[in-house]
């Protein structure tokens, strides 16, 4: 098991101090290893390993003697506890709280990273810390207290104008090959020469649907929009057919207005409400920019099971305390409970740790929250839909009085989220809305959150300049694009010329026998 120790002082001494109590943590799994009666130190590092269960395990060989090494996660919560149901034969692998552990030495104790940002304290358990200043990740090296480092953190433009420069140079670069390819032009005797694919109308039309893509008004944007064009950020059309850059209009769109740009060349997803998220899907190509009006019927809600009276000593050490849970269709394998609890919410804290360790839930990913609601235990699985529920398959006399759960005990079952999208009904699975088939947004992903108010919501899809070039190009490469309708009826038409060869080439020879009878007859005849 997982969690944070509490010290006391060791009456036999040394060690000056021995675990007292461990407060599990509950977010952390806890797991189990079968141990066999032949296994070396080397097979039971392996097993534990193998478990991903957030321990590390190497055999050392010190002074000749070889000793398993344990390293857990770092962090205060992540401090570890080791019991067995054999201690007659597995008693030396043994940490556990106020028994003699002098089979095993803590050669460090977990703690968390601490830091001060502005004069509020953090703990982390990590000294990667990414959730402090959103956008920004540091690492703390070592301890350096009273000393302060101040940072400031600016906007780094410099990599969004390049990418706006590199797509101007793509473009003329593509333009003047495809001019090459698809247009007449006079060489330096004054001859018209035509391109390779001058008289090749697949050709010419991808090059007008990106020239026309590139000047017109980005997906999704409006003429009301203040920067809806490329040309409003500096980047005008030549008479030639290639564009060039204004360079004080970038300047001053980049200097000014460099939110609004986003919008621009880039796919934007925005929602009315901090209920409902929208993402891209697998087929989000096909979806149509605009703004889409959803109505929810039916929030998402999760499966939960509410217990009964709890025993209110919280005592699991006596007695057989066993049972087996199925999370959203998944049983559990027998789970135990052996802890002297000092609070209901240490126990839910255990028992939550033990069902998201057990091994046949934690394989498919069936994990629950246990938590103390109205002074009894409640668990609810932390997927959403008609397919979440718990239930207990089996509970023992012991635990059945003391959690105040049995198999008999009443759940009720999640639900799945019903809406409809600018009127037509929606598909919905778990907390996940996602349009018809075939219709205007299908492609798109909506996310709902649970208790969510009964209404009507908002989302606006834009694909940008950039978004609009990437969907006409995957088209044109598609397996069924234009490109390879036009290579598939080349490779038909050059079949066919086959046909004809070989026709001609039979007709030849005939004619060729033919003539050469009628010269010898008549040589025949002149002789």
């Amino acid at each position: 098991k997982f969690g944070t120790w509490t010290y006391g002082a060791n009456p036999t001494a040394p060690p000056a101090e021995i675990p007292s109590s461990l407060a599990v943590n509950a977010d952390k799994p806890a797991f189990t290893i079968a141990v066999a009666t032949d296994d070396s130190l080397e097979d039971i590092a392996k097993k534990i390993n193998d478990s991903k269960g957030g321990v590390q395990a190497s055999v050392l060989e010190i002074s000749g003697q070889f000793q398993l090494l344990l390293t857990a996660d770092s962090g205060a919560d992540n401090a570890i506890e080791i019991t067995t149901d054999t201690p007659a034969s597995l008693s030396e692998f043994e940490f556990k709280a106020s028994v003699d552990n002098s089979n095993i030495t803590e050669t460090q104790r977990g703690g968390d990273s601490k830091l001060k940002l502005n004069g509020l304290e953090i703990t982390r358990e990590s000294n990667n810390i990414t959730d402090v200043i959103q956008g920004l990740d540091f690492t703390l090296n070592k301890t350096d207290i009273g000393n302060p480092i101040t940072f400031s953190i600016t906007q780094d433009k410099s990599t969004a104008e390049q990418a706006v420069r590199d797509l101007v140079t793509a473009y003329n670069l593509f333009f003047e090959t495809a001019g090459n390819l698809t247009g007449v032009k006079t060489d330096e005797n004054n001859q018209l020469v035509k391109g390779e694919l001058a008289s090749d109308g697949t050709a010419k039309d991808i090059v007008s649907r990106i020239r026309q893509t590139i000047g017109s008004i980005a997906d999704g944007l409006s003429a009301t929009d203040e920067f809806n064009s490329l040309t409003h950020v500096g980047i005008r059309t030549k008479q030639d057919g290639t564009l060039e850059i204004i360079e004080a209009d970038l300047r001053a769109a980049f200097d000014n207005n460099f939110d609004k740009m986003s919008r621009l060349f880039a796919t934007d997803l925005s929602s009315s409400s901090s209920f409902m998220s929208v993402a891209e899907g697998s087929f989000s190509q096909d979806a149509v920019p605009g703004m889409y009006t959803v109505n929810v019927t039916q929030a998402p809600t999760k499966g939960v099971l509410t217990g009964g009276a709890l025993d209110p000593t919280f005592d699991f050490s006596t007695g057989t305390n066993t049972f087996s849970i199925k999370v959203d269709g998944t049983d559990s394998g027998q789970i135990t409970l052996t802890g002297n609890y000092a609070t209901a919410e240490e126990l839910a804290a255990d028992m939550q740790s033990q069902i998201n360790g057990d091994s046949a839930l934690s394989a498919v990913n069936a994990l629950v929250d246990v938590r103390i609601v109205g002074g009894v235990l409640q668990i609810e699985s932390r997927q959403y839909g008609s397919n979440s529920n718990i239930s207990f398959t089996a509970a023992s006399v012991d635990f059945t009085a003391k959690a105040g759960i049995d198999t008999s005990t009443a759940n009720t079952t999640g639900l799945d989220v019903i809406g409809t999208i600018n009127g037509e009904a929606a598909f919905g699975a778990g907390n996940i809305l996602l349009p018809a088939v075939g219709s205007a947004a299908y492609g798109l992903n909506i996310t709902i959150k649970e208790g969510v108010p009964l209404t009507d919501y908002t989302f606006t899809f834009t694909r940008g300049v950039a978004g609009d070039i990437n969907n006409l190009i995957n088209d044109t490469l598609a397996r069924q694009g234009s490109i390879t309708a036009k290579e598939e009826l080349i490779a038909k038409q050059q079949e066919a010329l086959k046909g004809d060869q070989i026709k001609l080439d039979n007709s030849m020879t005939a004619y060729q026998a033919r003539l050469s009878r009628q010269f010898i007859a008549m040589e025949k005849i002149i002789a």
